[in-house]
């Protein structure tokens, strides 16, 4: 029987504002890392994540998706969290139980601005790791 070592596992959300590619970003990591053979559009509704009739009518996440993609001998299971304000609650769920956070911003100063309710909690439970 042949059974493969994962080394570790890592848990990755991907954050930032609505629009900003978060969902492409995931099709493309997916893709590098031969999870899956075609990247899939937002557009053409095509995608892993977003794959609720919801998602797909709104072209938008709703909710966080998951996907797993093994790379070197690592698991990563990264969370591809909505960007709309009216669904931050489920981007700040998927946050408590993560490794690490890849924010993904456009290079527009004026897009900076919409970060902001993102970095707040996670300094907060930074700060509270990090206590005296």
């Amino acid at each position: 029987m042949n059974h493969k070592v994962i080394g570790a596992t890592r848990n990755v959300a991907i954050v930032g504002p609505y629009l900003s590619g978060k969902t492409a970003l995931l099709e493309s990591l997916l893709s590098v890392t031969g999870t899956i053979t075609r990247k899939g559009n937002v557009k053409d509704g095509n995608t892993i994540g977003d794959s609720s009739p919801e998602a797909r009518d709104r072209q938008m996440s709703v909710e966080v998706n998951a996907a797993t993609a093994e790379y070197e001998g690592v698991r990563f299971t990264f969370l591809d969290c909505p960007g709309s304000i009216e669904f931050v609650q489920e981007t700040y769920n998927a946050l408590i139980g993560v490794d690490a956070a890849i924010i993904v911003c456009e290079p527009v100063a004026d897009r900076t601005l919409t970060l902001a309710p993102l970095f707040n909690p996670l300094l907060s439970l930074y700060a509270e790791e990090n206590l005296p």
